[in-house]
């Protein structure tokens, strides 16, 4: 429930393309060796690109120690220094940073590539293609199927930025989807 909160938050911050620091204790213990053990947990981290920067233990008890007080961060270059002591009034060690908000470097503009097929005339595109019929059915003859698949690129590709250009935008997050997974991305090249 505490996860799904924060994920909520994440994404909110996420549309909004903030930089995002949070400290706090978790509960959810870290190790510098086999990272995170609730696989819920290190996937949000990794979706939305978030750096653990505490690598020391933060609850330290006769006998036990572990990290479960985090500092998380999408822009780690920014923080200047990280300071934590044992002087506590309790068995968790108290987490203080600073962040660098003169010199940092305003990313803040985003931007993307793709194709719109929503003009995208069909048979245009096809009449454009049957131009390059002779130089595909040399395709046969080439030894060397590395050159013969470049070629067959180059013509689709030509072809297609004539009727179909690639377009930039600037964005303001590039998050990627959740259903857009690396399988899905496969397919599509």
């Amino acid at each position: 429930m505490v996860i799904d909160t924060f994920e909520q938050q994440l994404n909110m911050a996420d549309l909004d393309n903030l930089d995002i620091y949070t400290v706090c204790d978790f509960n959810i213990h870290f190790s510098t060796v086999t990272g995170f053990q609730n696989t819920k947990w290190s996937n949000l981290t990794t979706d939305y690109n978030l750096t653990q920067l505490i690598t020391h233990p933060t609850r330290v008890t006769k006998v036990s120690s572990s990290t479960i007080d985090h500092l998380y961060t999408n822009h780690s270059e920014n923080i200047l220094e990280i300071v934590s002591t044992n002087l506590s009034m309790s068995d968790n060690y108290p987490i203080a940073f600073t962040v660098d908000t003169v010199n940092t470097v305003n990313d803040k503009v985003k931007t993307i590539t793709y194709r719109c097929f929503m003009t995208f005339q069909k048979q245009h595109f096809m009449n454009d293609l049957s131009k390059y019929v002779p130089v595909l059915d040399t395709l046969n003859i080439i030894e060397d199927q590395t050159i013969a698949l470049e070629t067959v690129y180059t013509v689709l590709d030509t072809t297609l930025d004539r009727h179909d250009p690639i377009k930039t935008e600037r964005v303001n997050h590039v998050h990627k989807p959740t259903w857009l997974t690396d399988e899905i991305k496969l397919a599509i090249h």
